[in-house]
């Protein structure tokens, strides 16, 4: 009797436990059938920063699947909107994975991120970007990176010269101006080297991001904006010996001109705010780098006689 007794308490026990492998068996059995295997050397990792942008996660996510990418982390930085339960639910991918923060902002979330990822190069993109429908710009952002060994950075939005008073491929300048001038000499893809790239998507050589040290925490607090804290990195690529480049990935594209359609995280703490953390960053970036100015310059000069000039008047404001 107490045999039979124990045995039924067993089979108790047992029964849940046998429910969630059977739901496990036909999760890795789905997995199969559609081809998802774990990438242990992915060809991109692409990391989106995500603070409340429900929105766009669906847009984001579906158009980063139409990429060449083997591996998507999303960083979700205690988001109210529902956009962790939005991500949660997508995420379902061996290479696919949800990192969770507190509010400690880009320049933090996207050191740790990196740290994570496993592509040779990883390609940072905010929340509230709409990249091509069209996945093909990252395979040809790839290509980029392939032919030119010393690039450590590549911008896809809008860069500068000039201590920023060069403008190009931003989306505020009237059209026609600031239009990138150079292209590769062997694809004909619109290229140029440049100081400094905006985010996103901003692609990186994930070993040189390492040897460099990652993006400067001095440019943010936690949980507070960090304007300017990627083109700080670009000057410090130069500095090292490395390349910065730009190219034409629309991501926020509005009726031909590429424009802002979504608010991005920044704003939630207002125009003053912005315009004083940038000011006092950009400060901080001519304190850092005055002295090798020049030879950033020259740097910057000399990789783009590499490239060949694009038909058609160009201006930069």
């Amino acid at each position: 009797m107490r045999s039979a007794l124990r045995l039924w308490r067993w089979k108790l026990l047992l029964r849940p436990r046998a429910s969630t492998i059977d739901r496990v068996k036909a999760r890795k059995a789905e997995q199969r059938r559609a081809g998802l295997e774990y990438a242990e050397r992915p060809n991109v990792s692409v990391v989106v920063q995500s603070f409340n942008q429900v929105r766009n996660v669906a847009t984001l996510e579906a158009r980063l699947r139409r990429t060449c990418a083997e591996e998507l982390i999303v960083c979700e930085d205690g988001s109210i909107d529902g956009s962790h339960e939005a991500w949660l639910c997508r995420l379902t991918r061996p290479n696919d994975f949800l990192l969770h923060s507190n509010d400690v902002h880009e320049i933090r979330a996207y050191n740790r991120a990196v740290d994570y990822a496993r592509g040779e190069v990883v390609c940072l993109m905010q929340d509230d970007d709409q990249p091509p429908h069209d996945g093909s710009w990252l395979a040809e952002a790839l290509d980029v990176f392939a032919r030119h060994p010393r690039l450590a950075v590549l911008g896809g939005w809008c860069g500068f010269n000039e201590w920023f008073a060069e403008e190009y491929n931003a989306p505020w300048l009237p059209p026609g101006e600031g239009t990138i001038p150079t292209a590769d000499p062997d694809t004909g893809r619109p290229l140029m080297f440049v100081e400094n790239v905006n985010i996103g998507p901003y692609l990186i050589r994930r070993d040189a991001f390492r040897e460099l040290g990652g993006f400067d925490p001095r440019f943010s607090p936690p949980g507070e904006p960090g304007i300017t804290f990627e083109a700080e990195y670009c000057y410090r690529a130069w500095q090292h010996g490395y390349e910065v480049a730009l190219t034409d990935i629309p991501v926020k594209l509005a009726t031909g001109r590429q424009s802002y359609i979504l608010p991005g995280g920044t704003s939630l703490w207002g125009l003053e705010a912005r315009e004083r953390n940038e000011r006092a960053n950009k400060q901080l970036i001519e304190d850092l780098y005055l002295e090798h100015f020049d030879a950033i310059q020259e740097a910057v000069r000399a990789a783009n006689e590499r490239l060949t000039a694009r038909p058609g008047p160009v201006s930069a404001s």
